[in-house]
């Protein structure tokens, strides 16, 4: 079974986050769907590393959030917020 979360972005747009790969014509180890979709949904591949893992999050949930932004823009804030939420000492259990 699938670990499922909720995330709700500054519009209170609702997402499901569901840690499952996406299909793969995607080719993608993360996916948001846009916030006009009438039932959002982030997807996460489950079988990442724990780093990966917390970059890809944070993207996801920056792209729900920041929609018209670039992936260029999201995966570097996803990156360096990660580094720092890793310096402050988080492991994933």
């Amino acid at each position: 079974m699938a670990l499922k979360l909720k995330f709700e972005n500054a519009e209170k747009i609702k997402y499901d986050v569901i840690f499952l790969k996406p299909h793969k014509r995607y080719k993608s180890i993360g996916l948001c769907d846009p916030p006009g979709c009438k039932k959002p949904k982030i997807w996460i591949d489950p079988k990442l590393k724990p780093k990966r893992e917390l970059e890809v999050v944070i993207e996801e949930c920056f792209h729900a959030t920041c929609w018209d932004e670039t992936e260029k823009r999201a995966r570097k804030f996803a990156k360096e917020l990660a580094k720092i939420i890793i310096e402050t000492g988080w492991r994933k259990n």
